[in-house]
Order: C-alpha cells, then sequence, then structure tokens
C-alpha cells in the first residue's frame, strides 16, 4: 500500500480544495429564475405636435443584472374604442440594450409602447404597461361647417389653420367617451375665445389674449362623459383660429 507524506498530503489537499472552488456547483446549490421587474413606461407627454416621440422605460432586477429589452408598438386611431392590437417591431427592438426609443407618430393617430426585460441569466419578465402619445389631428382632418376661412403661414401647425367666426365650427365624430381633449389654436392680443362642446350642449371657454403666439394647446382636463361628436367654435361676436385638435382615450391614459 503506497504511503502518503506529509508534503504529498498538503499538495492532495491543494488539488481538492482546487476543485471545490472551480467545479461544478453542488446539488441545493440556488440559481437566479426569478425574472426582472415588469418594464415601466416613464414618459408622461400624452400629447404633441412633432412627427415623432421619444419614448423611455425603467426596470430593475435584484440578482442579475438587466441585460436587454423586447420593445414593441401600435398604431391607433384616437377615436378607437380601445387599442390596436396589431403590434409591430423591428430588429433593432428586439433584445435591445437601449431604453428608450423615437417613433413617428402620425396625424390624428396615437403610438403605444411597451417593453419586456431580459436578465443576465435569461429570464424574461412580462411585458410592462403601455407609453402612449398621440399627434393632433390637422384641422384639415376633421369637418368644417359654416363660415371657415382657410388661412395659411408656415407656423401653423401643417402650415394651414382655420378661421372660425359665427356659426363656423370644426368637427370630430366617434369621441369616445373619457376622452382628454387638446385644443391647438393661435394666440392674438385681438382674438376672441373658443368655444369646445364635448357633449351635447354642454361647453367650454378656452383661449385668452395675449402676445402672438402660433400653436397654442389648451387642455381641458374634464374628459368626454359620453361618446358622440365634439364641436369646436368660436364665441361670438368675435373669430379663433383652430390649428388642430387632439383627444386621448381613457384606455391610453
Amino acid at each position: 500500500m503506497a504511503l502518503i507524506t506529509r508534503g504529498r498530503a498538503a499538495a492532495v489537499g491543494a488539488a481538492l480544495a482546487s476543485v471545490v472552488l472551480t467545479g461544478t456547483p453542488v446539488a441545493g446549490a440556488s440559481a437566479d429564475v426569478t425574472p426582472p421587474d415588469v418594464p415601466w413606461a416613464t414618459d408622461g407627454q400624452r400629447h404633441t405636435l412633432a412627427s415623432t416621440q421619444l419614448f423611455s422605460w425603467v426596470t430593475s432586477d435584484l440578482e442579475s443584472n438587466v441585460a436587454s429589452y423586447d420593445v414593441r408598438y401600435s398604431v391607433s386611431a384616437q377615436t378607437a374604442s380601445r387599442m390596436s392590437q396589431r403590434w409591430r417591431s423591428t430588429p433593432a427592438l428586439a433584445r435591445t440594450t437601449a431604453r428608450t426609443v423615437r417613433l413617428r407618430v402620425p396625424r390624428g393617430k396615437i403610438v403605444c409602447v411597451q417593453a419586456r426585460a431580459y436578465d443576465d441569466a435569461g429570464n424574461v419578465s412580462a411585458w410592462g404597461n403601455v407609453g402612449c402619445t398621440a399627434r393632433a389631428y390637422d384641422d384639415r382632418q376633421v369637418l368644417r361647417k359654416g363660415t371657415v376661412k382657410k388661412v395659411r403661414d408656415r407656423r401653423y401647425y401643417g402650415g394651414v389653420a382655420s378661421r372660425l367666426k359665427g356659426e363656423g365650427r370644426l368637427v370630430l365624430r366617434g369621441v369616445e367617451a373619457g376622452s382628454a381633449v387638446y385644443v391647438v389654436y393661435k394666440q392674438t392680443r385681438k382674438m376672441g375665445a373658443g368655444l369646445l362642446y364635448p357633449r351635447g350642449d354642454t361647453r367650454y371657454v378656452f383661449g385668452e389674449r395675449g402676445p402672438a403666439t402660433f400653436k397654442a394647446v389648451w387642455f381641458f382636463h374634464d374628459p368626454v362623459e359620453r361618446s358622440g361628436r365634439l364641436r369646436v367654435l368660436a364665441s361670438a361676436p368675435g373669430s379663433i383660429v383652430i390649428d388642430g385638435v387632439a383627444v386621448v382615450p381613457r384606455w391610453a391614459w
């Protein structure tokens, strides 16, 4: 039988220690199987006049680092009863390490974005909440009735606006109950006020006089109470220039 000297025993002990330190984990050792937190859309801008919008999101993972994200988006009509479920994506939005994306927002549409996260262990989260931004309808995209005069200036939204007077009005049909409303108008020192009829004969006065301001935006906090048409008029006997209208349905808040 071979004898193990004191020197050989030390060498064997060192080799065993090396195996324990660098070998595979022993049975029962825990591995990270917890997915990252669900990403949360952080952009709070619900309305824009720009052709693109920057969307962003955040998340965390206490056990492993967040490695990447899948991102998808949908495009819906602002008068839709629910968000479009026709999700879109691109190769650049798959397993991306970015936490922001800039997307095109068509006039009269609302774009919603959501993300899911992967960690270094390969776990994936559920899809997060949606972040949505609506871009105003150009005044040419809504119905014009009565005394409405087209006015042009490169400083208007889309280069064209509608001057309303008397019974002249802009009408947007099919607005969903619960929608918030944005009206884009030109502010001047002499311009009169505007009237918004979001439901039946209920009306709200908007607009204020001041230094000439193109693409001023008036936000109606009180949402539309019932579905139907939305009307914008001038407060008699004056007139007002309307540049656009946006509605953000309840499902997008």
